[in-house]
């Protein structure tokens, strides 16, 4: 986990760029501003992290621009082409 020089939780990244776009990537800092941002060949991923249970949600961009949020086991809560496609602050 990372922290701004004013002790604020931020995201973490594992290199300089990312599928994800600026956008996204202050969307889901809003909702989970302690993350880790991983780098992969297939897809980017953020890794949402909790202090007490640790690691709990993976929300990929793929090469293909399309989104997908899941667990750490492989399971898929919701895919879509947009980032909001995953109602990931609950149902409308």
């Amino acid at each position: 986990m990372g922290q701004q020089p004013n002790g604020i939780p931020m995201i973490v990244f594992d290199r300089p760029i990312s599928r994800f776009t600026a956008i996204d990537l202050m969307t889901l800092s809003g909702l989970w501003p302690e993350a880790r941002h991983r780098g992969g060949p297939d897809a980017d991923s953020l890794l949402v992290l909790d202090s007490e249970r640790g690691p709990w949600l993976v929300i990929e961009r793929r090469r293909d621009g399309r989104y997908r949020a899941g667990d750490l086991d492989g399971r898929v809560f919701a895919e879509g082409r947009r980032l909001a496609d995953l109602a990931l602050d609950g149902p409308d």
